[in-house]
């Protein structure tokens, strides 16, 4: 007998506790996936993405806004994982970045921000304060 195995009891699993137990695992996955970093705000901009691989170009506009991402409403959304340069230009303000799809579905992807200059960095910045605050 190996070393320890006088101690370890089987058990045996039921249908039912294992459909409870995959259930519970499958909500925690759920719950993961819609946590989200930082806090969105309805932000709605013209945004031009380009995917860095292929060149292909796609014009859309933007749901959402937060410190680390955006979505992107498009029917036509690049699959997870392209590496996208953006531009989103909203009230004669242009905010520039390269960055990452981390969710594609049919109304669109949700980007994550890479890097990007400070004037950029500065641009999102100014647009979140203004959202908070209008928000207040």
């Amino acid at each position: 007998m190996p070393f320890g195995a006088s101690h370890v009891k089987k058990r045996h699993i039921h249908s039912r506790e294992l459909q409870r137990i995959g259930g519970e695992v499958h909500n925690l996955v759920l719950m993961k996936a819609e946590q989200h970093r930082a806090a969105r705000h309805a932000f709605v901009a013209r945004a031009e993405v380009v995917d860095l691989d292929s060149e292909k170009q796609l014009v859309a506009r933007t749901g959402n806004l937060s410190t680390f991402g955006c979505f992107i409403e498009t029917g036509a959304p690049f699959p997870r994982g392209t590496r996208i340069r953006m531009r989103i230009t909203h009230r004669g303000t242009t905010f520039v970045a390269v960055g990452q799809v981390a969710d594609s579905r049919a109304t669109g992807m949700g980007v994550r921000f890479g890097s990007m200059e400070p004037a950029h960095q500065q641009i999102l910045e100014n647009w979140l304060a203004q959202l908070r605050n209008s928000a207040n």
